[in-house]
């Protein structure tokens, strides 16, 4: 499985990042794909998805990479 988080700053994005190492969760920083939008242009694409609240870590949105058709799993405000 794989999962996406896109963020509205690039330090939200390396803060998430460093939440998934901290926690063993594999991650990787990448640019977010063009399919969906980013306000900084930074993802995080990581293999589980943690029991956590997004909106700690200013999380935009969160998809499903389901061979690379995104499915929306949660969106900030929602």
């Amino acid at each position: 499985m794989k999962f996406v988080a896109t963020f509205h700053s690039h330090y939200d994005a390396m803060m998430f990042f460093q939440f998934c190492k901290e926690r063993e969760i594999t991650a990787k920083l990448a640019p977010t794909p063009r399919r969906l939008s980013a306000s900084c242009g930074t993802c995080v694409v990581f293999d589980t998805q943690p029991e956590i609240d997004y909106n700690d870590y200013d999380v935009g949105s969160v998809y499903f990479d389901e061979n690379d058709t995104y499915v929306k799993i949660w969106h900030s405000g929602e």
